[in-house]
């Protein structure tokens, strides 16, 4: 990841050339996002972002799989903005 920090203008950047992983074994998937355009505006208080994600379920028992699918839907397809910026540290 590259990331770039504007201490004047309160503005973290953020871009990716590989897929980021993240493996939930608990809830049974992985997701993989390729960021290619993160910002975070602490200013106004807006973030963006633009990638590409993957969604994928892991073996599992029928209770994981059901509580994964549900879980990884609301984090990849309701508030995405959040599930990324969990993963990015800003200092």
């Amino acid at each position: 990841m590259y990331f770039t920090y504007s201490k004047k203008k309160l503005l973290l950047g953020a871009e990716s050339d590989n897929f980021l992983v993240i493996e939930n074994r608990g809830l049974g998937y992985r997701v993989k996002f390729l960021l290619k355009d993160f910002k975070s505006d602490g200013i106004n208080n807006i973030v963006s972002y633009g990638g590409q994600r993957l969604f994928e379920e892991l073996p599992g028992s029928k209770s994981q799989k059901r509580n994964g699918m549900k879980t990884g839907t609301w984090l990849i397809m309701v508030r995405p903005c959040i599930f990324i910026a969990r993963f990015i540290p800003i200092s």
